[in-house]
C-alpha cells in the first residue's frame, strides 16, 4: 500500500521482492498476493498488472496506523519529559519526531561532533562514552529502554559539539526530536514548551551538581597526593 500511494502505479511480486527485503522468492509473494486478492484486500485492474489496494485494503492500512500511533504515545507517556505533556500537544509532538533505528555497534552520536538533535531511547541499549587527553574512551554509563532515558539534549538546545559519544550494545529504536521541530514545537505549544524545558534543565542542574562532586573528589584526591609525597 505504501509503494503504492508513493508511486501510484500496480505493485507487482517482483517490485516487493526487490524493495521489502522480505528473504523470500517471487513466486511466494505472488501466492500471498493471490490469497490476500481473494480475501478483498488488493485487486488486480487488468490481467498484466500488478495490485492496488482495495477499499478493505486501505481501511485495514489506517487501522494498523492507528494502532501504531496508539503504541507510541504509551511509550512515550513512559518518558519524565514527556509525562505531564496533554494528549492533545502529544498529538502535534508526534508529528514532528522521527523514527531512526541503529543497529547493534553503530554509533548514535559521536564526542565532539556537531548535532542539533535529542534522542529518545524506545528499545535497546547503549554505552555512553567520554574521551581521555590520550584518546581512549572509556564508559561513564550504560543506559537501556526500561530507564526511559533521553540523550543529545545539550545539543538539541544550543546546537554545539556532542559531549560524550553513544553507542548502540544493541539493536536500538528511537525517536529523534531536532532543534528546528523542538523550537517549532515551543512556539505552537508554549506551556507544554515551558514543561520540556524545565525537565531538560533540571536533568542538566543534576548532571552540573554531579561533575562539580566528581571534580571535587579529584581535586581532594590530588591534594591528598601530594601531601603524601611531602
Amino acid at each position: 500500500i505504501k509503494t503504492y500511494m508513493e508511486t501510484g502505479e500496480p505493485v507487482g511480486s517482483r517490485t516487493i521482492s526487490k524493495f521489502a527485503d522480505l528473504n523470500v522468492s517471487s513466486a511466494t509473494i505472488r501466492n500471498e498476493m493471490s490469497d490476500l486478492t481473494d480475501m478483498g484486500y488488493i485487486v488486480q485492474p487488468h490481467t498484466s498488472a500488478g495490485r492496488i489496494p482495495s477499499d478493505k485494503g486501505y481501511r485495514l492500512y489506517v487501522d494498523e496506523l492507528m494502532k501504531e500511533k496508539e503504541k507510541l504515545i504509551e511509550e512515550l507517556k513512559q518518558f519524565p519529559m514527556l509525562a505531564q505533556i496533554t494528549d492533545a500537544d502529544m498529538e502535534d509532538l508526534l508529528l514532528l519526531l522521527k523514527r531512526e533505528d541503529f543497529p547493534e555497534g553503530s554509533r548514535i552520536i559521536n564526542e565532539n561532533e556537531e548535532g542539533d538533535c535529542m534522542y529518545l531511547l524506545l528499545e535497546g541499549q547503549v554505552d555512553v562514552l567520554k574521551t581521555t587527553l590520550y584518546g581512549e574512551e572509556y564508559v561513564c554509563a550504560k543506559l537501556n529502554d526500561s530507564m526511559h532515558c533521553v540523550f543529545g539534549e545539550i545539543a538539541m538546545i544550543d546546537r554545539d559539539r556532542r559531549s560524550a559519544t553513544v553507542l548502540a550494545t544493541t539493536d536500538c529504536r528511537t525517536a529523534v526530536f531536532s532543534s528546528e521541530d523542538f523550537r517549532a514545537f515551543c512556539e505552537k505549544h508554549p506551556q507544554a514548551g515551558c514543561r520540556l524545558l524545565m525537565v531538560i534543565s533540571a536533568n542538566l542542574c543534576r548532571n552540573l551538581r554531579k561533575e562539580n562532586e566528581n571534580l571535587l573528589k579529584v581535586y581532594s584526591a590530588l591534594v591528598d597526593e601530594i601531601e603524601n609525597d611531602r
